[in-house]
């Protein structure tokens, strides 16, 4: 019985330094990681929905559910790529996401901006200022990923110096 106790606390500090982790990560950016997340629920809505999830991109791309629905899968797995790396430390990967994920958003603004006019006036500018922060995003991770090779080299090669 004792053994199970010992397992379950065990279990419970992985899942509290895990927690942390995410904790820590949504701190330093949550407005990339809500940028990221809820590319995932939207395009499950358009891979379900197709060419009704959006009257501006039924207007603007024509009538066609497939279009649609491939968008739907490239914010999708887009959004989930930036995540997975973001919680992952995988740097290349949240910036491969951000990065294929910004002009799927760019898509949608101008969708929306070409196919509802002054309707549009809101939701459009709005994604594309999301297009453009996950560009911007993606840069910067870029800069401070090499920062980081920068100083563990300088780092390494002082300790190898006698």
């Amino acid at each position: 019985m004792s053994q199970a106790f010992a397992s379950a606390g065990r279990s419970l500090g992985a899942l509290a330094r895990w927690a942390a982790v995410i904790r820590g990560r949504m701190v330093e950016s949550p407005f990339q990681v809500a940028v990221s997340a809820m590319a995932i629920p939207i395009g499950v809505v358009a891979i379900v929905l197709g060419a009704e999830v959006s009257e501006a991109m039924t207007r603007v791309l024509g009538n066609v559910p497939e279009v649609v629905r491939l968008w739907g899968a490239w914010v999708a797995v887009s959004g989930a790529a930036a995540l997975a790396g973001r919680y992952g430390g995988r740097p290349w990967l949240e910036r491969a996401g951000l990065r294929t994920l910004g002009p799927a958003y760019a898509l949608y603004a101008v969708c929306v901006l070409l196919g509802l006019g002054h309707g549009g006036l809101v939701t459009g500018p709005m994604f594309l200022a999301l297009a453009i922060s996950c560009f911007v995003r993606a840069r910067l991770s870029l800069r401070s990923e090499a920062a980081r090779r920068v100083a563990e080299k300088i780092l390494n090669s002082g300790r190898r110096s006698p």
